[in-house]
This record gives structure tokens, C-alpha cells and sequence, in this order.
């Protein structure tokens, strides 16, 4: 029984350097490789709504699909911002009106499509709601990770390039 402290260390090190370390490591290269296509559909749906000047429900509803399809338990924010000038009293004033996912659904319900001005920001955030695979492991080991909720962040001005 000589030195059996040391073996049953040595053991419990070999665990965890051939098999936990490892399966952290493919974790999280699977999740990264999920942001990744998240955010490589993002930028397409926002980058064609920018492009085109308009949001159609079925571009929407697709987009949704798509990442819903990768990954459960996220949610998406929407922002469009519009900024304009106006002269009043003081001179001219800059005014900025900002609209919410909220209000862009109901108005994709109403009509055919959600129309955009050249110059306007749409941004989209996508945020994960629940916890990941990663996290839920580290949770059962005890490690406690702080992680950001924001998974995507992407947006741009409307250009109006297609007519």
C-alpha cells in the first residue's frame, strides 16, 4: 500500500486529462460552431432587408426558422431607428423614433411588407434565454462561468441598392 495516495491521484489526473478536457474542448467548438451559423444567417437576413429597403413576413418567418432550426432558446430583438431633421422653434432638430420587434410584427401582420428609408439603422440581437450545453456542464461540476446572454449583435444602414 505504498504510495497509493499517489496513484489514485495520478488516476484521477489521467481522467480528466484524457476525457474531461477533451469533452470541453468539443463542447465548445460545437458551440461555437452554432453562433457561428447563427450569426452567418443573421448577417444574411439583415443585409438583405438593408439592401432591398423592405421586410417581408416571409423573410422574417424564415429567418426565424432558420435559427430556431440550429438552436432552441433564443431571442431575437429587432430595432429599427429612424432618423430625420425638422426645423423648428429652436433651428433645426434632429429627431430620432425607434421602433421595436413589437411593432414591426404588427405591422408585417397588417401589411405585405415593412418598408424602410434610405439612411434608416435596422439592427438585429439575437440573445440565448437559456443556458447552453457548456453551461449546464459546468454547472454539474460546480464551476460557476459567467457568460454573456448576447449571442448576436448585427446591423446596418438601408441602402436601397435593389429597385
Amino acid at each position: 500500500m505504498e504510495h497509493a495516495f499517489s496513484r489514485i491521484m495520478a488516476v484521477f489526473t489521467a481522467v480528466l486529462m484524457f476525457f474531461l478536457v477533451p469533452l470541453v474542448i468539443s463542447i465548445q467548438r460545437q458551440e461555437h460552431m452554432i453562433q457561428l451559423a447563427i450569426m452567418q444567417d443573421t448577417v444574411q437576413f439583415v443585409d438583405s432587408v438593408c439592401n432591398m429597403g423592405a421586410m417581408t413576413e416571409h423573410m422574417y418567418e424564415e429567418y426565424q426558422n432558420q435559427i430556431r432550426r440550429l438552436q432552441s432558446g433564443l431571442d431575437v430583438h429587432m430595432v429599427h431607428t429612424v432618423n430625420s431633421l425638422h426645423v423648428g422653434e429652436n433651428g433645426i432638430e434632429k429627431i430620432q423614433k425607434i421602433r421595436t420587434e413589437a411593432e414591426l410584427k404588427d405591422i408585417l401582420q397588417g401589411q405585405a411588407e415593412y418598408l424602410f428609408q434610405k439612411g434608416d439603422y435596422f439592427w438585429v440581437e439575437v440573445r440565448r434565454n437559456s443556458p447552453g450545453l457548456l453551461q449546464r456542464f459546468y454547472e454539474a461540476l460546480g464551476i460557476r462561468e459567467t457568460s454573456d446572454a448576447h449571442y448576436v449583435y448585427y446591423g446596418g444602414s438601408i441602402r436601397y441598392e435593389i429597385k
